[in-house]
């Protein structure tokens, strides 16, 4: 293979110290930002277990309510992850001064986006919830739940711009800092507004999205002075302060560019959205048994998507400076790092099938299905690996259509037919339910990661010819 398309061993671009040194820097990165992804799903679950203990209509409200908003924050999210191989790629091509423009973008997309998604969560939870059918019970309790986290939406906007702002220019560590304080100070509010504590009204399910609210005001503004103070980030704010310029073109531009990403975030979690409800329609058996595995396969894939990210930064670096040599060591590291870590992860979670599911439920039925079902997600989690390492690394590169084509094309256009006729029809054999589910994600995962490999074969060769300013 020639080395103007995708690169070979990363070996054979550098000595053996270049690729430890590549290895350590990925991992230095990649651990805080593993950690940062779970952090976040802790404060999911803490929301969830303080919410059980005020009674089933509290937790359904809660529920219900993060089912609405939380496809809103992945939305925002995928708008500005852009900023990470922005500003990774300004640093490697030696224009430090662009970050200013970057981070205003960011900014500006941020607040503005933040308060545009918190303004149609205060208006759109009733009529939602009310043409969806959810209980007349929760509905009270679940659009306060949503309109007090809307308040906090600008904050959170704030928060995750400089988040990638400062994870671009290669400081992840802070991102990890906040979110440990955010686990924290969560749980403290949770706790004086949903019980009353500290003498603070006892509001119940609502008080669960005031501290929310505040929650995401007070990482947003912790983040700006981190980042305000920090010695090596300050310079994007210098840039911003020196030079302010934030045109609605570059905006434009910006969300053009970005909206690839949000789309893919959203696309998948619309497919596992149809995945989870056609389960569910099988029986409650089902459902519960999916529930544990989904829970198992998001929690490992934090391991991969932070080394994913981590390598984005650095093969954004590389092709800012159009470093082939580093681009392809990182690219090769990455790939291998996620799908060995995952495959270790994986055999010995295969050993451990029945503890796993004993840990949600002591149903001899659920737990029976959960195991079939741990399995075959146990089985696809080195592939799913692949795709997630490649799409990220195909975003450093600059592609950011590629990833979401490649997404879609594998789950809408593979997994959800596949997993159809898998489980409820007798076209190949008898109806699996939710095995065959589960089976169709593993066809629709093998489809991308061919279709990835190709797009890396393509996009490598031009990413590291292409002008400086190319992202």
């Amino acid at each position: 293979m020639s080395t103007d398309s995708m690169p070979a061993a990363a070996a054979k671009h550098g000595d053996a110290g270049s690729v430890w040194s590549d290895a350590r820097t990925l991992f230095a990165m990649a651990l805080p930002i593993a950690a940062s992804q779970f952090l976040y799903i802790v404060n999911a679950v803490v929301d969830s277990v303080m919410a059980g203990h005020l009674g089933v209509v509290s937790l359904a409200a809660i529920s219900a309510g993060v089912a609405f908003w939380a496809p809103a924050s992945m939305v925002l999210a995928g708008f500005l992850y852009l900023l990470t191989p922005i500003v990774a790629h300004h640093i490697g091509a030696k224009t430090e001064e662009e970050t200013g423009p970057a981070l205003a973008q960011g900014l500006a997309i941020g607040l503005g986006g933040g308060s545009l998604m918190g303004l149609t969560l205060w208006f759109g939870a009733e009529p939602v919830f009310v043409s969806f059918g959810v209980a007349p019970e929760i509905i009270p309790d679940a659009v306060a739940y949503v309109q007090w986290v809307a308040l906090g939406f600008p904050g959170c906007g704030v928060f995750v711009a400089l988040r990638f702002l400062i994870e671009g220019f290669g400081f992840p560590k802070m991102v990890t800092i906040v979110a440990i304080f955010s686990v924290v100070a969560n749980a403290t509010l949770n706790y004086g507004f949903m019980y009353g504590g500290f003498g603070l009204p006892a509001l119940g399910a609502p008080g669960c999205g005031v501290a929310t609210a505040i929650n995401f005001t007070l990482i947003g503004l912790i983040m700006t002075g981190l980042s305000l103070r920090h010695p090596r980030i300050r310079v994007a704010w210098t840039h911003l302060v020196a030079s302010p310029r934030l045109r609605l073109l570059e905006v434009v531009r910006f969300l053009r560019s970005s909206s690839w990403i949000a789309f893919n975030l959203l696309s998948d979690y619309l497919v596992m959205t149809v995945v989870g409800l056609a389960i569910a329609a099988i029986s409650a058996v089902a459902a519960g048994a999916h529930q544990i595995a989904f829970n198992v396969l998001t929690a490992v894939l934090v391991v991969p998507i932070g080394v994913s990210m981590a390598a984005t930064v650095l093969v954004a670096k590389a092709a800012g400076a159009r470093d082939r040599n580093a681009a392809s060591r990182h690219i090769g590291l990455s790939l291998g790092a996620s799908v060995a870590v995952c495959s270790l992860i994986a055999l010995v979670l295969a050993l451990l099938p029945e503890r796993i599911a004993l840990q949600y439920t002591d149903d001899p039925e659920v737990i029976a299905q959960a195991v079939a079902l741990l399995y075959i997600a146990l089985l696809i989690l080195p592939i799913d690996a692949a795709v997630i390492s490649a799409c990220f690394l195909l975003r450093g590169l600059g592609d950011m259509a590629g990833p979401f084509f490649i997404t879609f094309v594998a789950h809408w256009g593979i997994s959800l037919p596949a997993g159809y006729i898998l489980s409820s029809t007798a076209l190949i054999g008898a109806p699996l339910g939710a095995v065959g589910w589960w089976y169709g994600l593993g066809i629709g995962l093998v489809v991308g990661a061919l279709l990835a490999a190709l797009r890396m074969q393509t996009v490598y060769a031009k990413a590291l010819q292409a002008p400086r300013d190319r992202l």
